[in-house]
């Protein structure tokens, strides 16, 4: 099984670090009587505690054969199961890969039509979001962005839609977002009124930084005719 796969893997790893762990012990104690005793420059013998017994010497040298054997045995099956966790890993990504476009081709869908419906509560402006973000083209983002044509003044003030306004503004291409300069100059004194709103004011900033200043020039004249209300 997929868990089988991955739980074997990783034993076998935990292994072998184990392995190498007590071969490096192993190394370092059967070497150590000979370094003590090489340091200190005395003629006396080191104390038997710290030189290794002969029955301790050749109990480390099992040891250390049956480790350099199991070693060699595992990392055989380490190279064969890491192939094979990988190959299993690679085909699961690309499974979830698929799942999550046929996910948001669905989460498109299923939008298509209800755009500004959703855009108004916490959910809804959520999955707007990420359709917007998963559109597989300009035509297609802008095909639900002209969902919300109209509905500016509303959405801008909206704690919900005004996220969606400000995600349309990042993704879509300037001349697409002629619609919000133009119902911000609808009414005399609104873009003023939308600045100074703690939800709208990020509409009409964001706006002014996206688009060119052909695009904007009536928007920005309107805004700085009341700069001292500001």
């Amino acid at each position: 099984s997929d868990w089988d796969s991955t739980g074997e893997a990783s034993c076998v790893v935990a292994e072998q670090k184990c392995a190498m762990a007590a071969l490096s012990v192993v190394v370092s104690l059967s070497q150590g009587g000979e370094d003590i005793a090489r340091a200190s420059g005395s003629q006396h013998p080191v104390p038997a505690a710290v030189i290794p017994s002969e029955d301790h010497r050749h109990r480390r040298g099992l040891i250390a054969e049956h480790v350099a054997c199991y070693g060699d045995v595992h990392f055989g099956r380490k190279v064969t199961r890491s192939a094979t966790t990988t190959s299993f890993c690679s085909t699961a990504d690309t499974d979830r890969q698929s799942e999550s476009e046929s996910s948001d081709m669905d989460c498109y869908a299923s939008l298509v039509g209800q755009v500004w419906l959703r855009a108004q509560d916490s959910e809804g402006c959520r999955q707007v979001q990420a359709a917007l973000e998963a559109a597989s083209s300009d035509v297609a983002r802008e095909a639900l962005v002209a969902e919300l044509h109209g509905h500016v003044t509303k959405a801008m003030r909206c704690p919900h839609a005004n996220h969606v306004l400000q995600k349309c503004i990042a993704l879509v291409r300037p001349e697409a977002l002629q619609f919000i300069v133009d119902e911000l100059l609808a009414r005399s004194g609104l873009a003023v009124v939308a600045a100074k709103h703690r939800y709208a004011c990020r509409i009409v900033q964001h706006t002014v930084r996206k688009c060119p200043t052909s695009q904007t020039a009536e928007l920005v004249e309107a805004l700085l005719k009341d700069a001292k209300v500001l």
